[in-house]
């Protein structure tokens, strides 16, 4: 009984001891290093000072996965790079570029058994993790670990990337959301024409502007479209390729009435690092006015999607719902104007699975307006041309809140009853925004 007393009260005042001596030689910081300019998607640049050593420095870069350069900053990897790395006493001190979002981090080493990491981003938003580094202390008295609580014994850097995939709270990482969004090209769930909002919209938009058929009886009709897409982007030095599947079925009641249901599939590549999406979306399309000289409909739409990048430290699950109008009048017996306006409310919603949580919150307002020429040069065959604006008109701000696309669409066409529709079309694009975006389409389509 008394052994166990003094052995508790020796601990206590082991522990005491080494914390007033952390509070009476607390060690300055390193100051945070330039990070040289680059287009790789994750950098750093690390220094380290040992005791009684002048500070080092270098930079490592990688375009495959966020963990993959918060990893140089472990201890196996800075006892490689830095010359008489010492855990227990060294300094450290980073700046880190998270695909386009500046973030640093400083650590510190009281020499008692306490590491502290501060991580912050854009300088203001910060988190501390702390770990127990006093190996010797935990292994001769177990319950050590116990008494330093909250003080983690898992390392600094595991913490990090643990936070970093949504554990522990997203406030911090929302911002980090945020940016992402709002200062890259590159995010995967928003920000610009290749992320999955701006798909969703562009999906509602297609609903309307290829689902009605102008002439003809195609009372019965149902069809199962597959429409494989190449996509290929270059902006601020990066380079992104999506491969798109989308999958639909179309009823149609009559000419005047369509049901329509969509899953795009998508693959996308941020140079290394690699991004999947999946929506399902239904569609309605009813034609209110049709007679020799226009045809008008109106098409609401719903869609709900999720994306997810382990690399990209990205994901999220996102829902849409959308009114679009499609006009068409013919301006000559073989030439046809079509006019599409869509506009789409999307958001995102908070996930949590196990203690990994989302850290997107968005929603946007976006419209979509286009018009396209259709030229019927044979019975089955045509050719046409096409020019859309995407404007972001409410929400989160974009990093390219508006673009353009144009575009050349080849159908060779087959018939139902007494009606014409698409049976195999060709479709070249390609789309332009601020900040230099520049995407280019190749689209093939069957309906059967």
């Amino acid at each position: 009984m008394f052994k166990r007393i003094f052995s508790t009260l020796f601990i206590l005042t082991l522990f005491i001891t080494n914390a007033a001596s952390a509070l009476n030689d607390v060690p300055s910081e390193l100051p945070i290093p330039s990070l040289p300019a680059g287009s790789q998607l994750f950098r750093a640049t690390i220094k380290v000072q040992n005791p009684g050593q002048s500070v080092q420095q270098e930079t490592f870069t990688s375009n495959k996965s966020i963990e993959q350069i918060i990893d140089q900053f472990k201890d196996d990897s800075l006892e490689n790079h830095f010359p008489g790395f010492n855990k227990d006493t060294s300094l450290i001190s980073g700046a880190i570029n998270l695909r386009g979002v500046n973030v640093t981090a400083v650590v510190t080493n009281d020499g008692n058994g306490i590491r502290t990491l501060k991580f912050c981003i854009q300088g203001s938003d910060c988190q501390v993790f702390q770990q127990s580094i006093s190996s010797v202390l935990a292994s001769a008295h177990k319950n050590l670990k116990d008494i330093i609580s909250p003080i983690s014994t898992k390392n600094v850097w595991d913490q990090l990337i643990d936070f970093l995939k949504g554990q522990g709270g997203t406030a911090i990482l929302q911002d980090l959301a945020d940016d992402w969004v709002s200062k890259t090209s590159i995010d995967p769930v928003a920000g610009n024409p290749n992320s999955l909002m701006a798909d969703l919209v562009t999906q509602n938009f297609n609903f309307a502007a290829n689902g009605i058929v102008n002439n003809g009886d195609v009372s019965g009709l149902d069809l199962f479209s597959v429409s494989p897409s190449y996509y290929h982007v270059t902006n601020n030095g990066y380079s992104v390729t999506d491969a798109n599947l989308p999958l639909q079925w179309s009823h149609y009641f009559n000419q005047d009435n369509a049901l329509f249901v969509a899953m795009p599939i998508n693959y996308s590549k941020v140079e290394s690092a690699t991004a999947y999406s999946l929506s399902l979306g239904l569609g309605y399309s009813h034609v209110f006015i049709r007679n020799a000289y226009l045809t008008w409909a109106l098409t609401p739409s719903i869609f709900a999607g999720v994306v997810g990048s382990l690399d990209l430290g990205s994901g999220t699950l996102m829902y849409d719902g959308a009114l679009a109008s499609r006009l068409a009048t013919p301006l000559t017996d073989k030439l046809t104007l079509g006019l599409t306006d869509d506009v789409s409310y999307l958001k995102t919603a908070k996930v949590k699975i196990g203690e990994v949580e989302t850290p997107y919150d968005l929603n946007n307002t976006i419209t979509q307006n286009g018009l396209d020429l259709t030229y019927q040069f044979h019975k089955m065959m045509s050719v046409g041309g096409y020019y859309t604006l995407t404007n972001v008109i409410s929400g989160q701000k974009w990093f390219i809140p508006s673009y353009n696309e144009v575009g050349v669409k080849f159908a060779k066409q087959t018939d139902y009853k007494s009606a014409m529709y698409d049976h195999i079309t060709v479709n070249l694009g390609y789309t332009f925004g601020a900040h230099n975006y520049n995407g280019f389409l190749a689209a093939f389509g069957f309906n059967f």
